[in-house]
């Protein structure tokens, strides 16, 4: 049975596989053929699937979505402030993102959030983690020349949404 393993490290991702680029990242993807199957069929994700399998398989879809799935609005403010709660990181994408963005983000967030507690270590570690990641596919790419901290701000929106996806 193949697996799909999100692997995160300081400067890339890496799961094995297809590849993608954006926002400097790679993503690669060994899918299980059944999980990924049953998704293409909108079946759905088959019953017993590990919630990393099924992360890996959601945010392959966010890279091969035609636009990002927040808008730039959205993104250019987080890149500027981190959100102090994950109240802060909702307001900041209910006043940017429509209802449509917002019902895919709330899709999005659910299984990335059972990826994170099914990890070791705890769920603020994998948030943080997993947080990252999300920020580079579900985001418009940072601009040439942006702020040191604006990737780290992006990934804090991310992070704080992932330990409390309810408050979107």
């Amino acid at each position: 049975m193949l697996c799909c393993q999100l692997h995160v490290q300081p400067a890339d991702i890496c799961v094995i596989g297809a590849q993608f680029w954006r926002a400097r990242h790679v993503l690669s993807v060994e899918s299980s053929p059944p999980c990924r199957l049953a998704l293409d069929a909108a079946g759905g994700v088959p019953s017993g699937t590990p919630p990393h399998e099924a992360a890996a398989v959601l945010l392959l879809w966010c890279a091969q979505l035609p636009q990002p799935l927040v808008p730039q609005g959205a993104a250019d403010a987080a890149a500027a402030v981190p959100p102090a709660s994950a109240a802060d990181a909702a307001t900041l994408l209910h006043s940017r993102c429509s209802a449509a963005q917002l019902a895919a983000l709330r899709c999005v967030l659910r299984v990335l959030h059972a990826a994170a507690a099914a990890a070791a270590g705890g769920l603020e570690a994998a948030a943080a983690a997993l947080g990252a990641v999300a920020a580079a596919w579900v985001l418009p790419p940072l601009p040439p020349g942006a702020d040191g901290d604006a990737a780290a701000n992006r990934a804090a929106l991310f992070a704080v949404l992932l330990q409390e996806p309810s408050v979107l």
